[in-house]
């Protein structure tokens, strides 16, 4: 663990919908990356896919990127979808991982679908938004990206993410939420 690391990190639940942001991401590690994980879900085989802005992914060995000029979205082996606006460095592998077993520390391995956002090395006041959709297909990421695309239509807005709070307004449900982690 980096003793440098900070970061200011809340998540908002409206029905199906999961909204998480993140900012202040921050610590001195030039050496290894930041990231911030989507999910990592194992794979019963390597033809069981996940989807990428429409397109199948399946095999392993598969790495990529959400272009991070544009909104993108992604639906895991377990059909939860996650929405990610646009200007984030989100990265995508299919592959074998190795690591230890935590309950006795034997070697172990298996087939992992993964995603994450990608801060980068010793990151300074990065930030991270994504919404998680519980139970989702490919037409509805495709809906939610497109109604998302529109502010009167957007499915949630985020009205503040700083350092002070988080606000989120949930169009749905008319419910507005809030982290505040200053006083005032």
């Amino acid at each position: 663990h980096d003793p440098t690391f900070r970061a200011k990190k809340s998540t908002f639940l409206f029905d199906d919908r999961i909204v998480c942001l993140g900012s202040g991401i921050e610590n001195t590690d030039s050496e290894h990356p930041t990231h911030t994980n989507l999910f990592q879900k194992h794979l019963a085989g390597p033809d069981v896919p996940i989807v990428v802005n429409g397109d199948r992914v399946a095999g392993l060995g598969v790495e990529g990127e959400l272009p991070g000029a544009a909104p993108g979205w992604l639906l895991d082996t377990q059909n939860t979808g996650y929405y990610l606006p646009a200007g984030q460095r989100v990265r995508y592998a299919r592959k074998r991982q190795k690591s230890r077993d935590q309950s006795d520390s034997k070697d172990t391995e298996g087939d992992f679908a993964c995603a994450w956002i990608d801060h980068g090395t010793a990151p300074s006041g990065e930030q991270y938004e994504y919404a998680a959709i519980v139970r989702a297909t490919p037409e509805r990421m495709e809906g939610f990206a497109r109604d998302m695309s529109d502010p009167e239509r957007a499915p949630y807005r985020v009205e503040r993410k700083d350092s002070g709070a988080h606000i989120v307004y949930d169009r749905a449900t008319a419910t507005r939420a809030f982290v505040l982690f200053e006083a005032g």
